[in-house]
């Protein structure tokens, strides 16, 4: 008969610390941590939630018992950080105390999926970052890292008002699950807005315009929005519609303008 595995202390511990309920994970990968100052494997501080794991104090078979542990926490929590980035934690807690946009969330609680709503919390948190004049590069990095391209694009969807303007319109006009067909359609397919961006040219802005002309076409969807944020990004929509707002896309387009601001241009694009 093969003897019991021998209990480990420190995994049992974090194990014990990750499941406190509003828990904070910092990953100390870097060897910068106080935790790892004092040779410790992690550190929990009770007061503040807040859990420090140091991967390097970490054996072979502790990494792999940690993997499921972070996996857990992963998929249930909306941070999780590298310990770098404790000052965005911070500024994280303060929002989640005082978020002003804390109705709009109340009000897609149960209309997106739960995931998309941890998203968009999270994207509120760096539109309103943003909007102060702060660094949102790690915020962005967390966002897609923590839920994909989907999360990305919901948080180019947030920062563009999508949610409180035509989201919630459609929300309190259709039904449930005609409401959830419509979401999907514009989230999922991303078929609600083209954003133009620095990685694109004028070439490739037409093959994607050209894209989403035809899965529009393809899933009955009418409309959808092309918008720029910055100088340069609303320089090259004006110089794609100089040169291509007459091109035979296949279909029947008016071009209406919705928004022309020294920091934003944004057209609607019907499909006649």
């Amino acid at each position: 008969m093969p003897s019991p595995q021998k209990k480990n202390q420190a995994i049992d511990a974090i194990i014990r610390h990750a499941a406190t309920r509003g828990v904070n994970i910092l990953i100390d990968a870097d060897d910068i941590s106080e935790a790892f100052q004092l040779g410790k494997k992690f550190d929990f501080n009770a007061e503040t939630k807040q859990l420090v794991i140091v991967t390097s104090q970490l054996d072979d078979e502790e990494l792999n018992q940690l993997i499921p542990i972070i996996k857990t926490y992963f998929e249930k929590h909306t941070l999780i950080l590298t310990s770098e980035q404790e000052e965005i934690l911070q500024e994280y807690r303060a929002y989640s105390d005082i978020n002003p946009f804390q109705e709009s969330l109340d009000f897609f609680e149960g209309k997106i999926p739960p995931r998309d709503l941890d998203a968009l919390k999270m994207s509120y948190f760096m539109r309103v970052k943003k909007d102060g004049g702060g660094e949102i590069d790690d915020i962005k990095q967390q966002i897609r890292g923590r839920f994909g391209p989907r999360g990305a694009y919901i948080s180019n969807l947030c920062n563009a008002g999508f949610y409180e303007d035509m989201f919630k319109s459609k929300a309190l006009k259709l039904s449930g699950d005609k409401f959830e067909d419509f979401y999907e359609l514009r989230v999922g397919k991303e078929l609600c807005a083209l954003f133009v961006h620095s990685g694109l040219t004028i070439n490739t802005l037409r093959d994607s315009f050209q894209e989403k002309v035809e899965l529009c076409q393809l899933n009955g969807v009418s409309r959808f929005r092309v918008l720029g944020f910055g100088r340069r990004n609303i320089d090259l929509i004006s110089d794609f519609l100089d040169q291509f707002q007459d091109f035979d896309w296949g279909t029947d387009i008016n071009f209406e303008l919705k928004i022309d601001s020294p920091g934003v241009l944004e057209y609607d694009i019907i499909l006649l």
